[in-house]
Protein backbone atom coordinates (compact mmCIF):
# COMPACT_ATOMS: atom_id res chain seq x y z
CA UNK A 1 0.00 0.00 0.00
CA UNK A 2 2.79 2.45 0.61
CA UNK A 3 3.16 2.73 -3.10
CA UNK A 4 -0.26 3.72 -3.81
CA UNK A 5 -0.82 6.21 -6.53
CA UNK A 6 -2.24 9.51 -5.56
CA UNK A 7 -3.46 12.24 -8.28
CA UNK A 8 -3.80 14.32 -5.97
CA UNK A 9 -15.34 14.20 5.52
CA UNK A 10 -21.76 14.60 10.28
CA UNK A 11 -24.92 13.26 11.32
CA UNK A 12 -27.39 11.84 9.32
CA UNK A 13 -29.93 14.26 9.21
CA UNK A 14 -33.71 14.80 7.07
CA UNK A 15 -32.80 17.68 4.65
CA UNK A 16 -33.57 19.29 2.06
CA UNK A 17 -32.05 17.49 -1.41
CA UNK A 18 -29.95 20.63 -2.33
CA UNK A 19 -28.47 19.80 0.98
CA UNK A 20 -28.29 16.42 0.89
CA UNK A 21 -25.85 16.63 -2.20
CA UNK A 22 -22.20 15.38 -1.18
CA UNK A 23 -19.47 17.10 -2.84
CA UNK A 24 -17.73 13.95 -2.65
CA UNK A 25 -17.35 10.54 -1.55
CA UNK A 26 -15.18 10.07 0.88
CA UNK A 27 -13.77 6.64 0.81
CA UNK A 28 -11.72 4.48 3.84
CA UNK A 29 -9.88 1.19 2.12
CA UNK A 30 -9.65 -0.59 5.12
CA UNK A 31 -8.20 -4.29 5.66
CA UNK A 32 -9.73 -6.51 4.06
CA UNK A 33 -11.40 -10.15 5.04
CA UNK A 34 -9.22 -12.25 2.93
CA UNK A 35 -5.99 -14.01 4.36
CA UNK A 36 -4.89 -16.18 1.79
CA UNK A 37 -1.82 -15.80 0.97
CA UNK A 38 -0.22 -13.84 -2.43
CA UNK A 39 2.89 -14.85 -4.39
CA UNK A 40 4.94 -12.65 -4.90
CA UNK A 41 3.89 -12.63 -8.79
CA UNK A 42 0.95 -11.68 -7.69
CA UNK A 43 0.93 -9.65 -5.35
CA UNK A 44 3.02 -7.04 -7.76
CA UNK A 45 0.34 -7.85 -10.24
CA UNK A 46 -2.70 -6.66 -8.04
CA UNK A 47 -0.32 -3.61 -6.78
CA UNK A 48 0.26 -2.81 -10.01
CA UNK A 49 -3.41 -2.91 -11.22
CA UNK A 50 -4.69 -1.54 -8.17
CA UNK A 51 -1.96 1.70 -9.18
CA UNK A 52 -3.13 1.28 -12.73
CA UNK A 53 -7.02 1.65 -11.72
CA UNK A 54 -6.57 4.66 -10.08
CA UNK A 55 -4.71 6.51 -12.81
CA UNK A 56 -7.66 5.62 -15.16
CA UNK A 57 -9.73 6.93 -12.83
CA UNK A 58 -8.21 9.92 -12.18
CA UNK A 59 -7.96 10.64 -16.26
CA UNK A 60 -11.77 9.88 -16.14
CA UNK A 61 -12.24 12.98 -13.80
CA UNK A 62 -13.56 10.45 -10.93
CA UNK A 63 -10.90 10.35 -8.91
CA UNK A 64 -9.52 13.55 -7.25
CA UNK A 65 -7.14 12.02 -4.41
CA UNK A 66 -6.01 8.72 -2.89
CA UNK A 67 -2.96 8.15 -0.57
CA UNK A 68 -2.34 5.10 1.93
CA UNK A 69 -2.15 6.07 5.67
CA UNK A 70 1.47 5.26 6.76
CA UNK A 71 0.65 3.57 10.34
CA UNK A 72 -0.12 0.14 8.41
CA UNK A 73 -3.35 -0.46 10.72
CA UNK A 74 -6.47 -1.19 10.21
CA UNK A 75 -7.53 1.37 7.30
CA UNK A 76 -5.35 1.37 4.53
CA UNK A 77 -5.65 4.39 2.65
CA UNK A 78 -8.30 6.82 1.31
CA UNK A 79 -10.09 7.67 -1.67
CA UNK A 80 -11.84 10.98 -2.32
CA UNK A 81 -14.23 10.59 -5.51
CA UNK A 82 -16.26 13.32 -7.71
CA UNK A 83 -19.11 10.83 -8.63
CA UNK A 84 -22.78 11.22 -8.28
CA UNK A 85 -23.96 8.19 -6.50
CA UNK A 86 -22.72 5.44 -3.99
CA UNK A 87 -23.19 2.91 -7.06
CA UNK A 88 -20.87 5.06 -9.34
CA UNK A 89 -18.49 5.54 -6.65
CA UNK A 90 -18.41 1.55 -6.16
CA UNK A 91 -18.08 1.01 -9.29
CA UNK A 92 -14.58 2.66 -9.45
CA UNK A 93 -13.03 -0.30 -7.48
CA UNK A 94 -14.90 -2.95 -10.31
CA UNK A 95 -11.61 -3.44 -11.79
CA UNK A 96 -9.31 -3.39 -8.60
CA UNK A 97 -8.21 -6.64 -7.57
CA UNK A 98 -7.17 -5.87 -4.10
CA UNK A 99 -10.78 -5.11 -4.00
CA UNK A 100 -12.22 -7.60 -5.58
CA UNK A 101 -10.13 -10.43 -4.24
CA UNK A 102 -10.85 -9.01 -0.71
CA UNK A 103 -7.73 -7.76 0.57
CA UNK A 104 -9.16 -4.20 0.59
CA UNK A 105 -12.66 -3.41 1.75
CA UNK A 106 -14.48 -0.06 0.79
CA UNK A 107 -16.30 2.09 3.23
CA UNK A 108 -17.81 4.95 2.26
CA UNK A 109 -19.70 8.07 3.13
CA UNK A 110 -21.03 10.97 1.16
CA UNK A 111 -19.28 14.32 2.06
CA UNK A 112 -20.30 18.19 2.31
CA UNK A 113 -16.44 19.46 1.52
CA UNK A 114 -14.75 22.02 -0.78
CA UNK A 115 -13.29 20.66 -3.92
CA UNK A 116 -11.36 24.29 -4.08
CA UNK A 117 -9.03 23.03 -1.44
CA UNK A 118 -7.89 19.88 -3.20
CA UNK A 119 -5.55 20.53 -7.03
CA UNK A 120 -3.95 18.16 -8.93
CA UNK A 121 -0.63 16.96 -7.59
CA UNK A 122 2.53 18.68 -8.95
CA UNK A 123 4.58 15.92 -11.45
CA UNK A 124 6.59 14.21 -11.33
CA UNK A 125 4.47 12.73 -8.17
CA UNK A 126 6.01 12.56 -5.08
CA UNK A 127 5.01 11.66 -1.91
CA UNK A 128 4.78 13.56 1.17
CA UNK A 129 3.98 13.13 4.78
CA UNK A 130 0.78 14.83 6.00
CA UNK A 131 -1.85 14.04 8.46
CA UNK A 132 -5.34 12.77 8.52
CA UNK A 133 -8.01 13.27 11.47
CA UNK A 134 -10.91 11.04 11.65
CA UNK A 135 -13.31 12.92 13.57
CA UNK A 136 -16.09 10.72 15.67
CA UNK A 137 -19.07 11.37 18.28
CA UNK A 138 -17.98 11.46 21.66
CA UNK A 139 -19.37 9.96 24.50
CA UNK A 140 -21.44 13.28 25.24
CA UNK A 141 -22.31 13.77 21.30
CA UNK A 142 -25.04 16.55 20.72
CA UNK A 143 -26.87 16.35 17.43
CA UNK A 144 -26.40 19.40 15.46
CA UNK A 145 -29.05 22.10 14.70
CA UNK A 146 -28.76 22.07 10.73
CA UNK A 147 -27.40 20.46 7.94
CA UNK A 148 -23.67 19.64 7.34
CA UNK A 149 -21.74 22.05 5.73
CA UNK A 150 -18.20 21.83 3.97
CA UNK A 151 -17.48 24.14 6.93
CA UNK A 152 -19.60 22.57 9.78
CA UNK A 153 -16.34 20.66 11.47
CA UNK A 154 -14.60 24.58 12.14
CA UNK A 155 -17.62 25.56 13.99
CA UNK A 156 -18.05 22.35 16.16
CA UNK A 157 -14.52 22.16 16.74
CA UNK A 158 -13.35 25.77 17.24
CA UNK A 159 -9.31 24.66 17.38
CA UNK A 160 -9.90 23.39 13.79
CA UNK A 161 -10.83 26.98 12.55
CA UNK A 162 -7.70 28.00 14.46
CA UNK A 163 -5.35 25.78 12.64
CA UNK A 164 -7.77 26.43 9.06
CA UNK A 165 -6.31 30.09 9.90
CA UNK A 166 -2.65 29.45 10.73
CA UNK A 167 -2.11 26.91 7.33
CA UNK A 168 -1.92 23.64 9.47
CA UNK A 169 -5.27 22.58 8.09
CA UNK A 170 -5.80 21.95 4.44
CA UNK A 171 -9.63 20.91 4.55
CA UNK A 172 -12.31 19.26 6.18
CA UNK A 173 -15.05 16.98 5.03
CA UNK A 174 -18.64 16.44 7.10
CA UNK A 175 -19.98 13.12 6.57
CA UNK A 176 -23.70 13.41 5.65
CA UNK A 177 -24.62 9.77 6.45
CA UNK A 178 -22.65 7.94 9.58
CA UNK A 179 -24.09 6.81 12.65
CA UNK A 180 -20.44 7.11 14.53
CA UNK A 181 -18.12 9.33 12.28
CA UNK A 182 -18.74 12.95 11.81
CA UNK A 183 -16.00 14.02 9.60
CA UNK A 184 -12.91 14.46 8.53
CA UNK A 185 -9.89 16.77 8.60
CA UNK A 186 -6.52 17.23 6.54
CA UNK A 187 -3.42 18.75 8.19
CA UNK A 188 -0.56 19.86 5.83
CA UNK A 189 2.26 18.16 7.87
CA UNK A 190 2.45 15.14 9.88
CA UNK A 191 3.61 15.89 13.05
CA UNK A 192 0.79 14.51 15.20
CA UNK A 193 2.43 15.22 18.64
CA UNK A 194 1.71 18.72 17.86
CA UNK A 195 -1.46 18.49 16.48
CA UNK A 196 -2.94 16.14 19.06
CA UNK A 197 -2.02 18.65 21.75
CA UNK A 198 -3.51 21.54 20.06
CA UNK A 199 -6.78 19.32 19.56
CA UNK A 200 -6.80 17.94 23.33
CA UNK A 201 -7.18 21.10 24.52
CA UNK A 202 -9.98 22.04 22.20
CA UNK A 203 -13.66 22.32 24.23
CA UNK A 204 -15.41 19.96 22.46
CA UNK A 205 -12.53 17.16 22.79
CA UNK A 206 -12.49 17.85 26.29
CA UNK A 207 -16.06 18.09 26.75
CA UNK A 208 -16.32 14.57 25.15
CA UNK A 209 -18.74 15.69 22.19
CA UNK A 210 -15.76 14.68 19.59
CA UNK A 211 -13.17 12.71 19.59
CA UNK A 212 -9.89 12.77 17.03
CA UNK A 213 -8.14 10.00 15.63
CA UNK A 214 -5.13 10.77 13.76
CA UNK A 215 -3.15 9.09 11.03
CA UNK A 216 -0.17 9.88 9.38
CA UNK A 217 -1.01 10.09 6.34
CA UNK A 218 0.71 10.29 2.44
CA UNK A 219 -0.36 12.19 -0.33
CA UNK A 220 0.83 13.88 -3.79
CA UNK A 221 2.59 16.83 -3.29
CA UNK A 222 0.67 19.70 -4.39
CA UNK A 223 -2.80 17.62 -4.42
CA UNK A 224 -3.43 20.50 -1.10
CA UNK A 225 -4.21 23.69 -2.34
CA UNK A 226 -2.79 26.59 -0.23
Amino acid sequence: MQRLFTFLLILALPVCAEDSIPEVWWVFLNRGPSKAPLSNEDRQKYQAAHVGNFGTQYKAGKLIMAGPLGDNGFIRGIVALTVKTKAEALAVFKDDPLVQHDYLAVEIYPTRLDRSRIKPATEPFKLGQYALGIVKRGPQWQPLARAPKPDTLLQLVPTLKKLDESGDLAFVGAFLDSDQLVGVAMFRHGDLAKLKAALDGDESVKGGRVVFELHPQLLADGSLAK
